[in-house]
């Protein structure tokens, strides 16, 4: 169900590439593109970037050991991003927990009622982000608390039965 998720995420938002990168302005009868400046993220934001995109990935494509590179570009990590160059990061989240839900996002065109669009969901939909963090600062508790009971467990090492 999670790979169903990824790919159609993916194919809507890579559709539609000229929504958020080109613009077509026609100037003096000249039709010319206006780029978008491309802003740089800095280590802090890719850190919100692969968080979001590490919990959206499903567990079957994770592997222990992935790197993200720029030739081999995670599709969820790319959603992320472009998602990114139009909105917060809380609203990347809540448009990916929608995606997951089964809720076509192109179709919101920057309506985003969260409260609304979550409150419309059926049983079904509801029930494929019950257990998902309601949103990003809980998702980064959650990674947290994770990360300490680990390091926790690690210290206390193999309990000895003899």
């Amino acid at each position: 169900m999670r790979r169903m998720f990824v790919v159609g995420v993916t194919t809507v938002l890579l559709a539609v590439p000229g929504a958020v990168a080109v613009a077509d302005d026609d100037v003096d009868g000249v039709e010319q593109a206006e780029e978008t400046e491309v802003v740089e993220l800095s280590e802090a934001q890719m850190r919100k970037a692969m968080l979001i995109a590490d919990y959206f990935t499903p567990d079957d494509v994770k592997t222990e050991d992935e790197v993200h590179t720029d030739e081999d570009v995670d599709p969820v990590l790319e959603t992320v991003l472009e998602l990114r160059s139009q909105t917060g990061w809380g609203a990347v989240y809540k448009l990916m927990l929608l995606a997951q839900a089964g809720v076509d996002i192109e179709e919101l065109d920057g309506e985003w009622g969260f409260g609304r669009h979550f409150k419309n969901l059926d049983d079904d939909e509801a029930a494929l982000i019950s257990d998902a963090p309601k949103n990003l600062g809980q998702l980064k508790k959650q990674q947290r608390d994770e990360a300490k009971a680990e390091r926790k467990a690690n210290r206390k090492g193999p309990k000895n039965s003899d």
